[in-house]
């Protein structure tokens, strides 16, 4: 089992594909990937408001819909640290899909809230992952949870996304995506 984090301290937002304003998570705190499951597992805080980002309300609250996106985060912050881990750039990943969206009875989560988040996988390749994910505030004033299905697209995918009939297809050499 490898519980080692390669993206700790000033990596972390080194490795994250997203950038301010939109970089939710303050660290990845723990790792576990287990390769005879194969099963993936990060858990990662962040604290509404500490530092700006674009889904906070005008008080500094987080919407309880953007819980998903913190969530969607805690998954790139998991599978980060694999990529990284193994010597490979942290790639693009998509969020395809959201199914079992559970919340408690909340509006926003208040300024200043610790979060922990949860991103567990027992399913993922090359392509695709399933996560089970989780969060919360340890009191349970705060909590959600929902399954996210990611995928990492191939190179021929992104020309096909940003290719439109009424125009040439882009150049697949601009797209840097081993």
């Amino acid at each position: 089992m490898n519980t080692e984090i390669v993206i700790g301290g000033e990596r972390f937002e080194e490795a994250m594909p997203q950038k301010q304003p939109m970089l939710m998570l303050d660290s990845l705190d723990s790792y576990e990937y287990d390769e005879s499951g194969p099963e993936l597992t990060g858990v990662c805080s962040y604290c509404t408001g500490r530092r700006f980002c674009t889904a906070l309300d005008a008080d500094g609250s987080l919407p309880s819909w953007a819980l998903i996106e913190v969530m969607a985060q805690a998954v790139t912050a998991t599978m980060a640290n694999y990529y990284e881990s193994r010597g490979i750039r942290t790639p693009v990943g998509l969020l395809i899909g959201v199914r079992r969206y559970v919340q408690g009875d909340f509006a926003a989560v208040p300024r200043l809230t610790d979060l922990t988040l949860r991103a567990h996988s027992g399913f993922f390749d090359e392509r695709m992952a399933a996560f089970d994910c989780s969060a919360g505030d340890g009191s349970g004033l705060v909590s959600a949870e929902a399954k996210l299905i990611v995928c990492k697209p191939g190179r021929n995918d992104f020309v096909r996304m940003f290719s439109r009939p009424d125009r040439a297809a882009p150049d697949p050499g601009l797209f840097a995506i081993s």
